[in-house]
């Protein structure tokens, strides 16, 4: 078991906590538990992931022992799917994590995609 938040970063650094969330509001989760990112399978899911400007997103999710809530600033508190000021994209959370729990805390997978420019199709 471990405590899962995730974060999602826009082209731009804009970066907004995906997990937890309103249908997921407990950190912890069980070992071998699987979680999906928006849950797609649930018949109202809270919220959809849609791709913003061209450029990188990227989405990070770190597990710890303990709860991050009480370790991490204030900026960081803000309700999921709301911006945090000042996070500086994925390495910011990174950073924040590992200066908040400390390094050796932190278990982490980090997701990058490319969205590319919307064309119409020729005919």
């Amino acid at each position: 078991a471990a405590h899962l938040s995730c974060y999602h970063a826009s082209p731009q650094g804009n970066v907004i906590r995906l997990l937890p969330n309103m249908s997921n509001p407990a950190s912890l989760v069980s070992a071998n538990q699987t979680i999906r990112i928006p849950d797609w399978m649930a018949p109202n899911p809270p919220f959809v992931l849609d791709t913003g400007t061209p450029g990188t997103e990227s989405t990070i999710c770190l597990a710890t022992s303990e709860d991050p809530a009480t370790k991490l600033p204030p900026e960081y508190q803000v309700p999921a799917l709301t911006l945090i000021q000042g996070a500086r994209g994925i390495e910011g959370i990174r950073e924040q994590f590992q200066r908040s729990l400390g390094e050796g805390a932190i278990a982490e997978q980090t997701l990058q995609w490319e969205v590319l420019p919307h064309t119409t199709p020729k005919r």
